[in-house]
Parts: C-alpha cells; sequence; structure tokens
C-alpha cells in the first residue's frame, strides 16, 4: 500500500516537472517585446476643418495650436488622412515607412538602409463640398483606407498594413489602423493598435 502511494506520488511530481520545463520552453522561445502593444480606440477624427493630434509619449491625445512648430505630437489625424511630425507638417523627424504586409507579428524592427517617406502639401476637393479645395499638408504613404464607389454612399476598405512611424523625437512604432467606426456604427473614428520603442532603438521584440 505505501509503495502505491509513494508510486502515485511520484508520478504526480514528474508530471509538475514536465509541465513546469515544458512552460519555460515556450516562454523561451516567445520574443520579449520592446515597448507595450496598446490600443486606442474611436480617435474622433470626423470635423472636415480641425485636425486631431496624438503623442506616442502620452498614449493620448494633445491639444496643438500650431502643428508647424508644436514637437508635443507625432501623428495628426484629418478623416482619412494621417500626418506625421515632419516634413511639410512639422519641424519634428517625423516621417512613415509603409511596410507590406498585415500580419503584426511579422515586423520585429526597423529595417536596414529604407528612407521614411516625408509629410507633403496636397490640394484636397470635397472638403467639406466638391467646390472648395484646400491645401493640407500630410503623409500620401499612411494611406490605411480605400474608398470604394459609388460614391453615395462610398464604401470602406480598411487595408489593416503595417506602418513603421518615426515619431516627432526621432523614436520609432509600430503601428496598424483596423478600424474607422465607433460603437454606434458612426463613421469617422479612428481606431488604432501600437507598440512604441521610446528608448530610441529600431527593434520591437528580440
Amino acid at each position: 500500500m505505501k509503495k502505491s502511494i509513494l508510486f502515485s506520488v511520484k508520478l504526480v511530481v514528474i508530471a509538475f516537472l514536465s509541465s513546469l520545463f515544458l512552460s519555460c520552453d515556450k516562454e523561451e522561445d516567445s520574443p520579449a517585446l520592446i515597448g507595450d502593444i496598446q490600443d486606442f480606440k474611436y480617435l474622433d477624427a470626423t470635423a472636415f476643418d480641425k485636425w486631431v493630434y496624438f503623442s506616442f509619449e502620452k498614449g493620448d491625445i494633445v491639444e496643438v495650436e500650431n502643428h508647424e512648430t508644436d514637437l508635443s505630437w507625432d501623428l495628426g489625424f484629418h478623416r482619412s488622412e494621417i500626418r506625421t511630425n515632419g516634413g511639410k507638417s512639422g519641424k519634428g523627424q517625423g516621417g512613415v515607412l509603409k511596410m507590406e504586409t498585415t500580419d503584426w507579428n511579422a515586423v520585429t524592427e526597423v529595417p536596414e538602409n529604407v528612407t521614411f517617406s516625408l509629410d507633403e502639401e496636397v490640394e484636397l476637393t470635397g472638403y467639406p463640398t466638391m467646390q472648395e479645395k484646400t491645401v493640407q499638408s500630410y503623409s500620401t504613404v499612411f494611406k490605411w483606407v480605400n474608398v470604394i464607389p459609388p460614391m453615395n454612399p462610398p464604401t470602406y476598405d480598411i487595408t489593416k498594413n503595417i506602418f513603421i512611424v518615426r515619431s516627432a523625437n526621432g523614436n520609432y512604432a509600430k503601428i496598424q489602423v483596423y478600424d474607422r467606426y465607433n460603437a454606434k456604427n458612426e463613421g469617422g473614428y479612428v481606431s488604432f493598435k501600437y507598440q512604441y520603442n521610446k528608448d530610441g532603438g529600431k527593434k520591437f521584440a528580440e
């Protein structure tokens, strides 16, 4: 009877140790993230006459009076357009790199020998009427949604491409915009996930 009990205890111990070793192996196989993955929902970009600014450092919207001189913001949102704090939009080091993938886990670092696109001045028609034209600065590369005709009403195709953004201070963030509707199914509310390397490195996992 005692031998049977001891044998059972040994089996339990062996099973426990085996599961512990397997757990450790899984943890070692998973790459360590550099910067937490954040999810920002329903940023209100519905206004035709203003931009909404976002800071990776603060993880939130920031108030900006003059986007051309202010270094507190990293991304600006206006309907379907996004601007970075660089080029024609700001005096920061901002820029964007489009990755040819929608697989979040496939992008683990900033590629070597790449050129980040800077914001340009673009003439827009239809904001808010089809007759009115305005010149805005934003990124023509940061295209996260395609408008599919007919235009009344249009349908929207979210590309879900992964982009790497260089922030105003030169740090890097990986970002994926995945929706343009809020919980009430109202359009113009941008949701995105991002991972920000605040230490200035080019890796998002190691």
